[in-house]
């Protein structure tokens, strides 16, 4: 499998080093074999080839007329039913035999569906129309500390799903237009955007802790984006399903650390990284880089930026491990089993459906959402060059309406 590349860091203020970079990840492991090679697929039982036991037409003497034998003559051999080859007889054995495997497999399926199904987290979105044409899909990645990853105390408690203490961590739009690349635009989380509340504005994070409503009318209203489509993504969630796939694997130019997202050293070039890793790199925003003997930190507005970048890195790594891991019945269970437990979906979505935005983000064209800072903090608002990217992205700014 490829590793998916991240872009080069801009360089920023530098930090001595404590030591040479370190050889590997913390939390990042040896690439699974199972990754880079299928398992076999010689599934079927061994057959019995019962040669041995065939025998071929029998020639008996017949019991009504035992003169026949008395007289020493050769008894004109019985005639018998033709039978079908041998070669026939083992197709239909092989034939039911697979016909019952299907069975088995199609009852398995079904009984999982039932039990994946219930295990998903649901809410409601309005509806939302504009004149963009496509399939628009909201990625969100939530911060809620309610859904905390299994040992990870370093996350505090709190955090209502769909309230309050649950912002937006990460805003991933796609666009699928039937017979074109999609397109996956990162909206950066602090963006200023509207509220439904006449007058008000907020950051984009923040919507959230009102509901996903007011997320769907932020983006509706602020950017001209509707919402066909909302996947939440929690931390657990996340975590898990990194996990079940046998990890993320990521190129990285330098050695990364980020103190404030628990990113420890990691080394440079190709890394596999497991949930607790993946997770720390998404949410890092205060990146340093180790290049030569010295550790580089990039400024706030610089990590704000990349931790965007990251988080479309992480989709497309996402996506490569789900791919692999198709051809891995086991690991494709395990995968579907966090999916369930860890993604929400609004109320119109299905499970199922999931494998339409994984075939659209395998070949996806990215786009980072750029936007004017305000030289407060991390707060941005839209500008020209906001609206002329939503634009060529193939959205219409001003035209989207949220049903009430």
């Amino acid at each position: 499998m490829a590793p998916t590349d991240l872009p080069h860091p801009p360089a920023g203020d530098d930090r001595s080093s404590d030591g040479p970079a370190p050889a590997s990840a913390a939390g990042s492991k040896t690439p699974d074999p199972e990754l880079a090679s299928p398992e076999r697929s010689d599934l079927l039982p061994a057959l019995d080839r019962p040669e041995d036991k065939e025998t071929g037409e029998t020639t008996a003497s017949s019991p009504d007329h035992p003169e026949d034998e008395e007289r020493g003559d050769a008894a004109e051999p019985a005639k018998s039913p033709p039978k079908r080859p041998i070669k026939h007889r083992r197709i239909r054995k092989l034939a039911a035999i697979l016909g019952v495997a299907a069975l088995t497999v199609v009852l398995g399926l079904s009984a999982d569906a039932a039990a994946l199904t219930v295990r998903i987290e649901r809410f409601d979105i309005p509806a939302s129309v504009s004149a963009a044409h496509g399939e628009t899909w909201v990625v969100v990645g939530t911060d809620s500390r309610y859904y905390k990853p299994e040992g990870r105390d370093i996350y505090q408690e709190g955090g209502i799903p769909g309230g309050i203490g649950e912002r937006a961590d990460i805003v991933l739009v796609v666009l699928i237009v039937p017979g074109e690349a999609a397109r996956i635009l990162s909206i950066p989380r602090d963006l200023i955007l509207p509220q439904s509340a006449e007058g008000s504005f907020e950051r984009l994070a923040s919507a959230l802790e009102l509901g996903e409503p007011e997320l769907v009318h932020a983006l509706c209203a602020g950017l001209g984006i509707p919402t066909d489509h909302m996947v939440k993504v929690t931390l657990r969630g996340f975590v898990e399903t990194v996990d079940a796939l046998g990890g993320l694997t990521i190129n990285l130019p330098y050695s990364t650390r980020d103190f404030y997202s628990f990113l420890e050293p990691t080394g440079a070039g190709v890394q596999t990284f497991d949930g607790d890793t993946a997770l720390s790199f998404v949410r890092s925003r205060h990146p340093e880089y180790l290049i030569g003997e010295r550790w580089y930190e990039a400024d706030l507005q610089e990590g704000s930026s990349l931790r965007t970048a990251n988080a479309a890195v992480a989709l497309s790594a996402l996506q490569q491990a789900a791919r692999t891991a198709l051809v891995n019945p086991v690991k494709a269970q395990r995968a579907a089993w966090a999916v369930s437990g860890g993604f929400q979906l609004d109320s119109g979505t299905s499970l199922w459906s999931l494998a339409r935005l994984a075939r659209a983000a395998s070949n996806a064209q990215f786009i980072a959402l750029p936007a004017q800072a305000t030289g407060t903090e991390l707060a941005v608002v839209p500008d020209d060059s906001t609206f002329a990217a939503l634009s060529a992205a193939g959205f219409a700014p001003g035209s989207c309406q949220v049903s009430p």
